[in-house]
């Protein structure tokens, strides 16, 4: 009997029974990232940021990792910028900004890495599967540390549609193609997104909530240590209100967000001056064919990753703008969930420049800007789907998971913009093309909250045989190198 392959899994949530179903296959999940597990060694975030004594007691410092390209730290840099941590915890994480100085994020980006290093030779790591593309910076590293010791790296992704993900395989930092596998045919065609991880936050007032919130601060107070779960449920309270002196004031108290809490507090005063500056159109006054231009909610995947070489918005647009025909414009309508990270005022500044280049109001809807433009276009959102949908062709600057689809046009320098108005997707050919896609998808859940799209009540631990199923094939079909065929 072959010994059991060991991994460490990079998810922010993960269960017992996919745990167990990995194991009855062959699969020992020997750590976990990011998430936490009863019975699994857990890495949090703060540990694999900051390091260690139980890493350092792995013994593998003297293993070095090697030089970073150029490309390797911004990508790295610009997934980090996300991440924060909660004032007094050290478990709970924040998307409230980076905490590094530009000037030292080639040795973080160093220290990470040999962070990452040491855990994979210290564990006896065979594969690194992330539930979730690297994102974090912290993940990023853990990819290339995993790819230069010749570890196998599964990175999947969440797809819209039920009970499906994609996947690409690694070995050495080379992309593996899969032998062809079998997964649950798509027959239902294309339809209409459900966008339910747009839904804005509930949040409820103090004046409803204080006698439960009262409650569990008292419960949780009285535990040892339970005071710093008490900081971190006011905290998230005070981001989702925008109580932000509440929030400087609370990062201040806390040593190591203390360096942070100024710029962040310059970053907002930034974004407000930004924002304020937008020139603003009415959608009934545009007379002339324009390119409907959605913004990405920043920092996020979307962007860092699958946005490749225009990972930065403003150059997207402004590759619009250098490739537009006369008489055409671009509306930009902003996120509804955007915040000041990825908005400073120099951001707002790059778009002033061409005033063919304006901004709709925040509560102009989507759809009415999809049956007027000419052409949608994002870097791999998925309003680009929603337009072909549609019927009508949309170009991607990114890696959408719609690429390849009838309508979805990839966008070059010189595209013919006026040609690209003029497709239509018939509905039948996309039906035809999304069943072919979907078909070749893995089935099961790697992102809990997609169980939201699941047509039972149990949940997404429910998938976990089909789950584990999917990853063990998918695994198995990819042959390392050195691999006897």
């Amino acid at each position: 009997m072959q010994p059991a392959k060991r991994l460490l899994i990079w998810s922010h949530e993960f269960s017992h029974e996919l745990r167990d179903a990995l194991a009855q296959l062959g699969f020992e999940v020997v750590a976990l990232a990011q998430g936490a597990l009863a019975g699994t060694l857990s890495l949090s975030l703060f540990e694999l940021y900051y390091g260690s004594e139980r890493i350092q007691a792995l013994g593998a410092s003297e293993s070095r990792y090697g030089a970073l390209s150029s490309e390797q730290v911004r990508d790295y840099s610009r997934c980090v910028g996300r991440l924060g941590f909660v004032p007094f915890n050290q478990d709970y994480y924040s998307y409230l900004g980076g905490m590094l100085a530009l000037a030292d994020m080639e040795d973080w980006a160093q220290r990470h890495a040999q962070i990452a290093r040491d855990v994979l030779l210290g564990l006896r790591i065979d594969e690194v599967w992330f539930f979730c593309v690297p994102h974090l910076g912290l993940d990023n590293q853990m990819a290339l540390a995993a790819n230069q010791l010749g570890c196998k790296v599964l990175v999947l992704r969440q797809l819209p549609f039920i009970a499906k993900f994609d996947f690409e395989a690694y070995v050495g930092e080379r992309k593996q193609p899969a032998a062809a596998l079998a997964f649950a045919p798509w027959t239902s065609g294309a339809a209409p997104p459900d966008l339910f991880y747009m839904a804005p936050p509930v949040v409820r007032s103090l004046w409803r909530s204080w006698p439960e919130r009262a409650c569990f601060a008292v419960r949780r107070a009285l535990r040892p240590g339970g005071w710093r779960a008490v900081i971190r449920r006011l905290f998230l309270g005070a981001v989702e209100r925008d109580w932000w002196l509440l929030v400087s004031w609370l990062e201040w108290c806390d040593r190591r967000l203390r360096p942070v809490a100024g710029v962040r507090q310059e970053q907002r005063r930034q974004w407000r001056i930004g924002a304020a500056s937008r020139r603003i159109v009415q959608l009934d006054s545009v007379s002339e064919p324009f390119v409907y231009f959605g913004l990405h909610y920043e920092p996020e995947a979307n962007t860092d990753v699958y946005g490749g070489s225009y990972a930065n918005q403003p150059d997207a647009l402004e590759a619009i703008l250098a490739s537009l025909p006369g008489g055409w414009r671009v509306l930009v309508k902003e996120n509804p969930r955007q915040r000041y990270l990825r908005r400073s005022e120099a951001f707002y500044q790059r778009l002033l420049r061409d005033p063919r280049l304006s901004f709709v109001p925040d509560a102009t809807p989507a759809a009415t800007l999809l049956d007027r433009c000419a052409v949608a276009a994002s870097l791999a959102g998925t309003l680009g789907y929603e337009s072909i949908q549609r019927g009508r062709a949309s170009v991607y600057f990114g890696d959408p998971w719609y690429a390849g689809l009838p309508g979805a046009v990839r966008f070059v320098s010189g595209l013919d913009w006026q040609a690209v108005s003029q497709q239509r997707v018939p509905p039948a050919e996309l039906d035809a093309a999304l069943n072919q896609r979907l078909s070749g998808a893995a089935d099961g859940v790697v992102v809990p909250r997609y169980d939201a799209l699941l047509t039972h009540s149990q949940g997404w631990r429910s998938e976990a045989q089909r789950t584990a199923l999917s990853l063990v094939s998918i695994s198995r079909a990819v042959e390392k190198p050195e691999d006897p065929q």
